[in-house]
C-alpha cells in the first residue's frame, strides 16, 4: 500500500475510533452470553441472542426483537432435532435456499465430503459463516470448483453451544461481503462436569449405518475455566442402485460400452469391400463421418448379453446408431466418511483481577471421505484443451482424408499440405505448419480395430473395465484463537483483543485413467506394452462379456493422484464497548468499536498427473498461490430515542442502530465505507414491535473466481438453435484475474406481536426483505449458448467460445467469470410460537416457520436482459431450484422427564420439463422427523441419574425425493442438490451427564 492510502487509512481508523468513544453504539460487540441482557443490548449485540426452549422456525418475542431478524437456536433445540451434523441443521432452515452445497451426488461439483448453506438463494458466498464471531477459512476447493464456502461438516455439532442466524445483511459489522445474512456459530465452553453421548442410526432401506460418539468434559471456577470435547463419527454410503428411483437416471449415457466410435467414409468402405464414397444405410447422403458401435445393441441403444468378444467384423457393426450405458449401476449417491476431532477452550483471570481474562480456544478435525462415480467418460476424444484420445488404426499406415467444400472426400497422403477451404476428416488432423497428418504416433496400431482408421474426433467411450473413479479424500480444519477479555474497565468500557488462526486442508488420494497412458495401452507398438509382453488394450468389446486379456493392460492405464489444497486466515481484532457512554432523554447509549485485520491464503497445489490435464475427461488444473490482505475499522451506535418513563402517546419505546465500517483490500487497492441503519419501534408496549434496517455491502470476488484455472466437466445444455437437449456436453468454466467487487443493497421491514394480555406465550412475526446485487460475478454456460445462438461470435465475451466440430456439432462450451448485472431479490419471513405450562400434563411448545421467495431476477451480462428464475431450476440439470416456499412447523411436549418433538419439513416443487421437453411441475414435499426421549433421575439408581435415552426417525413416512428429468438431463432423476437418497432413517441415542 502506498503512503497516501497508508495515510488515509490511519485518518479514517482515528477518526472513527474518536466518533465510536464519544458517540458509537453498543452494538455487535463480542461479548459474553447474557440471558439478562436489556432490550438495548438485544438490539445490537448479537453474542447476547440466547433463546431458551425456542424451535428452528423460531421467533423472539416483542420485548426480546431488536432491530434486526434473527433465528436463534441454543443447544436444547438443535438436541430436539436429532441432525447430526450443522449442514443438515442449517440447510433445513427456510431461508436456506438455492446454491447451498450439498454433500449428495457432490463429488462431480469438486467437493465430496463438504457441505456449505446458502441464505436467501444468493450463494454461499455471499452467507458470512462465523465461529464464536470471527471468521474461520473456506474450502479450499471451491463449489463447481470455483465458488467459497465454509464447510460446514468441519464443525461438529455435538460441540455446537448455539447457533445464531442474523437474516439481513450485516456487513457494517462483520464485513462488507455479509449479503445475504451471517451465521454465527458458537461452540461449548465453561463446562463443569462430563457427558457422553452415543448414537446409532441407519436406514430402513439397504445399509447406510452411522455411529457417533462425544465425550464432553470440564472444569469452571470464579477464577476460569477449561472445557475439552471429543467427537467421532463414522457413516457408510449409499449407492444410486439402492434406490429405485435414480437406479435408471433420466438419461443414458452415449458414453459408453460398447464403444460409440465416429468412422469415416473411405474407412468404412475399405473395411466393408465397398467402392469408395458408399456409405451405409440410414446416413444422410454427403455425411462424411457418423457414429458407429460394434453392438449388438437393442432399438433404444441398451447393450444386449450378446456374445460381443472385441472382434466383431466391420460387416456386423451397427451404423448411425449409438449405444448408451447407465452410470448409475456403478456411482454412489451419498459418500461414506468418518470424521473425528476435539475442541478445546479455557480463560484465566489476570492478574487476580475481576476485570481481565485471558482466553483461548481451538478446534481440530479430521475427516475421510470415501466417494465413487461411474468409470471415467471420455467424452469427445477430441475435445480441445484435453488431451486427444486415439484408438490406432488397424495398420501403421492409415487412410487420411480431407473433405472440400462441397463435402467431397478424398484420401491424402501423411505429409501433404492441406488445401485452402479443405478441412480434415475423421481420423485426420493438421501440424502446425499446415500439413495432413495422422492422430496416432506414427507407426501405432491396434489389431483389433476392423477399420484402417485413427479412431478419434467425436468418439465416446466408458472405460468400465478400467474400473469406478474412486476419490479417497481427507480434509484437516484447525482454528486456534489466543486473546484478553477486559470487563468494566474505568466503569464503563469492555474490550477483547485477540489473535486467531484458521486453516482447512484437503488431501486428495483418487484413483483415475490416464489420458497419455490410456493411449498408449491402445498402441500394439508401445515399447511398454512390448516389454511387459502385453497385447494392447481391446476397447471394441462388451464389458459384460469379460475379456481375459484386457485386465492386465487396464491397470497399467490407472494413477493414483495427490492433489494438495490449503485455504487459511490470520485474523487480528480489537474490540471496545460499552453499554452506557453517556445519557439523552430516552436513556443510555451504548457505543462500540471494532479494529479488525487479516490475511488470506489460498494454496493449490495439483498432483502433476492433473497440473497437465492427464486425466480423462479433465483440463490442466491450476496450481494457485494468492495472497489477501484486508483492514477495516467499524463503529456502531444504539440510541434509546424514546423511552417509556417519557410517557409519549403512541411512542412507547423508539430506538435506532446505526453502525458503519470501513474496509481497505491492500491487495486489489479497492476501498469501501459501508453503512447500516436499523429501527425499532414499541407504538403501544412490549406487546407489539415494528422495526426496519437498510444497509449496503461489498463482495469481494473469491480468489477462486479470480484465479481458477480452466475446469473441464460435462453438463446438460439445449442447443439454442434447435431446441436439442444436449447431454454431457464437454464445458469449460474459467476465473477472470480482472473481476470487479459486487456492491450490495439490503433492507428489511417487519412486525413482532406478543399478545400477553389475551394470549401469552403466543409471539408472531412477519418480516418482508428485499436484496439487490450490482456487477454479480457469474457464470452460465447455457447463458453463454444461447448469446452465441442469438448473435454468433458477436455475442460472446471475452474469453467465452463455442466450439463446433467440422459436421456443425457444438463440442465445447467455454465460459469466463464475469460481472454480469444485476440480481434483485425479495420475500417474507413469517413465523409464531405458543408455549402453554400445564399442570396436569406438562409443557407444549408449537412452533412455525415461513418463508416466500416472491422474486429472484438476474441478469446474465451488463445491460442485458432480466430473466424471473424464482420457482425454477437454474443449473442446466434440474438439480437445485429457487424455491418459492419453505416452511417448518414444530411441536414439543415436555413432562416428568418425558420429550416427543415432531417436526414438519416443507419444501416447495419448481418448474420442470419431461424428457419430451413438455412443461411439468416437479413436486413439492412433507417430510416428517420424530424424536422422543426421557431422562432418568434418582428411580433407576445413581448409575444411571442424568442419562438421557432418545429414539427417533428422520423422515419417519419414508417419502422419497420428487421427479425431476430435466430435457433429461438429469443424472439421479431427482433434485440431487435438494434431496438425498437417505429416505427414511431411525436412530437411538444415550446420553449420560457425570
Amino acid at each position: 500500500m502506498n503512503k497516501f492510502r497508508s495515510r488515509k487509512f490511519v485518518a479514517v481508523l482515528s477518526l472513527s475510533a474518536v466518533a465510536g468513544l464519544l458517540g458509537a453504539s453498543s452494538a455487535r460487540a463480542q461479548a459474553a452470553t447474557d440471558n439478562s441482557a436489556t432490550n438495548t443490548d438485544q438490539t445490537v449485540k448479537l453474542e447476547k441472542y440466547t433463546v431458551t426452549g425456542s424451535n428452528i422456525p423460531t421467533t423472539l418475542t416483542a420485548a426480546e426483537a431488536g432491530s434486526f431478524p434473527l433465528v436463534a437456536l441454543d443447544r436444547l433445540t438443535i438436541e430436539k432435532t436429532g441432525y447430526q451434523n450443522a449442514a443438515e441443521l442449517l440447510q433445513k432452515l427456510t431461508i436456506s435456499n438455492s446454491g447451498s452445497v450439498a454433500i449428495s451426488n457432490n463429488a462431480t461439483g469438486f467437493t465430496p465430503g463438504a457441505t456449505g448453506v446458502s441464505l436467501r438463494g444468493l450463494g454461499p458466498e455471499a452467507t458470512l459463516v462465523l465461529i464464536n464471531g470471527h471468521r474461520i477459512a473456506p474450502y479450499p476447493v471451491g463449489q463447481s470448483g470455483d465458488t467459497a464456502f465454509v464447510d460446514l461438516n468441519t464443525i461438529p455439532i455435538g460441540m455446537i453451544d448455539s447457533i445464531e442466524v442474523l437474516k439481513d445483511g450485516a456487513s457494517a459489522v462483520y464485513g462488507a461481503d455479509a449479503v445475504a445474512g451471517v451465521v454465527n456459530i458458537k461452540l461449548r465452553k465453561n463446562y463443569n462436569g462430563s457427558e457422553a453421548m452415543v448414537r446409532y442410526q441407519n436406514t430402513t432401506d439397504k445399509d447406510s449405518t452411522e455411529v457417533t460418539a462425544n465425550l464432553l468434559t470440564g472444569v469452571s471456577t470464579d477464577k476460569g475455566s477449561i472445557t475439552i470435547g471429543f467427537n467421532y463419527q463414522r457413516r457408510n454410503g449409499i449407492f444410486n442402485k439402492d434406490r429405485s428411483y435414480s437406479a435408471v437416471p433420466a438419461f443414458l449415457s452415449s458414453n459408453s460400452s460398447p464403444i460409440n466410435a465416429q468412422i469415416g467414409v473411405l474407412a468404412y468402405d475399405e473395411a466393408n469391400g465397398l467402392a469408395a464414397g458408399t456409405e451405409p444405410s440410414g446416413v444422410d447422403a454427403g455425411t462424411v463421418a457418423f457414429y458407429a458401435t460394434p453392438g449388438p445393441i437393442t432399438a433404444d441403444g441398451l447393450p444386449t448379453t450378446s456374445s460381443n468378444n472385441g472382434n466383431t467384423p466391420a460387416n456386423q457393426w451397427l451404423y448411425n446408431q449409438r449405444s448408451v450405458y447407465n452410470f448409475n449401476q456403478d456411482s454412489m449417491s451419498f459418500p461414506s466418511w468418518t470424521r473425528y476431532g476435539m475442541i478445546m477452550n479455557g480463560e484465566r483471570k489476570l492478574f487476580d483481577s475481576d476485570k481481565l481474562t485471558g482466553y483461548f480456544d481451538g478446534n481440530y478435525q479430521k475427516s475421510t471421505t470415501h466417494n465413487e462415480l461411474a468409470p471415467s467418460a471420455t467424452g469427445n476424444f477430441l475435445t480441445p484443451g484435453q488431451t486427444t484420445l486415439v484408438i490406432p488404426a488397424r495398420t501403421a499406415n492409415p487412410i487420411l482424408t480431407v473433405v472440400d467444400g462441397d463435402g467431397n472426400i478424398s484420401q491424402v497422403a501423411a505429409g501433404t499440405p492441406l488445401p485452402a477451404g479443405d478441412s480434415t476428416g475423421a481420423g485426420t488432423m493438421v501440424d502446425a505448419n499446415g500439413l495432413v497428418q495422422r492422430v496416432a504416433a506414427p507407426g501405432a496400431y491396434n489389431p483389433f480395430n476392423p477399420f484402417n482408421q485413427d479412431i478419434t474426433d467425436a468418439t465416446r467411450f466408458r472405460t468400465k473395465e478400467f474400473g469406478n473413479r474412486i476419490f479417497d479424500d481427507t480434509n484437516e480444519a484447525f482454528m486456534g484463537t489466543v486473546g484478553v477479555r477486559g470487563d468494566n474497565i474505568l466503569d464503563k468500557f469492555n474490550f477483547d483483543a485477540g489473535l486467531r488462526y484458521s486453516e482447512i486442508a484437503f488431501h486428495g488420494n483418487d484413483t483415475l485413467v490416464s489420458s497419455s497412458k490410456f493411449n498408449e495401452v491402445l498402441n500394439a507398438n508401445s515399447i511398454a506394452l512390448q516389454n511387459a509382453g502385453l497385447t494392447p488394450y481391446n476397447p471394441f468389446g462388451y464389458y459384460a462379456n469379460p475379456i481375459p486379456a484386457n485386465f492386465a493392460v487396464t491397470q497399467m492405464a490407472l494413477v493414483h493422484t495427490h492433489d494438495s489444497d490449503t485455504s487459511s486466515i490470520g485474523n487480528a481484532f480489537v474490540n471496545v464497548n460499552t453499554d452506557s457512554l453517556f445519557e439523552i432523554p430516552g436513556g443510555s447509549v451504548g457505543a462500540a468499536i471494532g479494529i479488525d485485520y487479516r490475511v488470506e491464503r489460498l494454496k493449490q497445489s495439483p498432483d502433476s498427473e492433473n497440473a497437465t490435464g492427464d486425466i480423462i475427461g479433465s483440463s490442466p488444473a491450476a496450481i494457485t498461490d494468492h495472497t489477501r490482505k484486508v483492514g477495516a475499522i467499524y463503529a456502531e451506535m444504539n440510541f434509546p430515542i424514546v423511552s417509556p418513563s417519557q410517557n409519549i402517546p403512541g411512542l412507547y419505546k423508539l430506538t435506532a442502530d446505526v453502525a458503519g465500517r470501513y474496509e481497505d483490500f491492500y491487495t486489489s487497492h479497492d476501498t469501501v465505507a459501508v453503512p447500516k441503519i436499523g429501527v425499532a419501534w414499541n407504538p403501544i408496549d412490549d406487546s407489539l414491535l415494528f422495526r426496519a434496517s437498510a444497509s449496503k455491502g461489498f463482495l469481494e470476488p473469491s480468489m477462486f473466481k479470480l484465479y481458477s484455472g480452466p475446469i473441464a466437466s460435462l453438463l446438460g445444455l439445449t442447443d439454442p438453435r434447435t431446441g436439442d437437449e444436449l447431454t454431457e456436453t464437454p464445458i469449460v468454466s474459467k476465473g477472470n484475474s480482472k473481476l470487479k467487487a459486487e456492491t450490495s443493497k439490503a433492507f428489511t421491514a417487519g412486525v413482532v406481536w406478543t399478545p400477553k394480555k389475551f394470549l401469552n406465550g403466543f409471539t408472531a412475526n412477519i418480516d418482508l426483505w428485499r436484496i439487490e446485487r450490482h456487477g454479480t460475478a457469474l457464470i452460465d454456460q447455457q447463458n453463454t449458448l444461447d448469446r452465441w445462438g442469438a448473435s454468433g461470435n458477436a455475442g460472446l465475451l471475452d474469453g467465452e467460445q463455442v466450439i463446433l466440430d467440422p459436421a456443425g456439432n457444438i463440442v465445447q462450451v467455454v465460459s469466463t467469470y464475469h460481472n454480469a448485472g444485476n440480481t434483485i431479490s425479495d420475500g417474507a419471513d413469517l413465523g409464531a410460537s405458543y408455549v402453554m405450562n400445564t399442570d396436569a400434563v406438562g409443557r407444549f411448545d408449537f412452533a412455525v416457520g415461513f418463508s416466500y421467495l416472491h422474486s429472484f431476477r438476474q441478469s446474465y451480462v451488463e445491460n442485458g436482459p432480466v430473466y424471473e428464475l424464482v420457482d425454477t431450476t437454474d443449473d442446466g440439470e434440474g438439480n437445485d431450484a429457487y424455491l418459492k416456499r419453505k416452511a417448518r412447523v414444530e411441536t414439543t411436549w415436555t413432562y416428568k422427564g418425558f420429550q416427543t418433538n415432531i417436526a414438519g419439513n416443507f419444501i416447495d416443487g419448481f418448474q420442470n420439463y419431461d424428457l419430451n421437453g413438455d412443461p411439468y411441475r416437479t413436486g413439492s414435499s412433507w417430510t416428517f422427523d420424530l424424536r422422543i426421549s426421557y431422562t432418568l433421575h434418582d428411580e433407576f439408581g445413581p448409575y444411571l441419574k442424568d442419562s438421557t435415552i432418545a429414539i427417533g426417525s428422520k423422515n419417519i413416512l419414508n417419502r422419497q425425493p420428487p421427479l425431476s428429468q430435466y430435457f433429461g438431463a438429469n443424472s439421479t432423476n431427482y433434485p440431487g442438490f435438494i434431496y438425498t437418497a437417505e429416505d427414511r432413517l431411525v436412530y437411538v441415542s444415550l446420553d449420560k451427564k457425570f
